[in-house]
């Protein structure tokens, strides 16, 4: 389930390889650049948060390279969140 419609600017957001080994890759498509922060988190199945970083993007496309190496297999969560709302992708990791 995507929350994309609820989160104003965002036109897409795209996890891939799904399911993913080493490395995932965000693409995210914004219809206008905002000074706004973006905070991503990534959460487990259960709610624990497994990572968070702060991200800046632009207008159009853009992309950011996640290591997620480290995590055990199984069901995550990654929210990309501006504090005014979040929207959400679902991912695999497989070793």
């Amino acid at each position: 389930a995507t929350a994309i419609n609820q989160l104003s600017g965002i036109q897409s957001m795209e996890l891939f390889p799904n399911p993913a080994n080493d490395n995932l890759t965000l693409n995210v498509n914004l219809q206008q650049t905002t000074d706004a922060v973006w905070k991503l988190v990534v959460h487990d199945v259960l709610g624990a948060t497994i990572m968070t970083r702060d991200m800046h993007f632009n207008s159009g496309a853009n992309s950011a390279e996640l290591d997620v190496s480290g995590l055990s297999t199984g069901l995550y969560i990654l929210s990309l969140e501006n504090g005014t709302a979040t929207a959400t992708k679902r991912f695999v990791k497989m070793n």
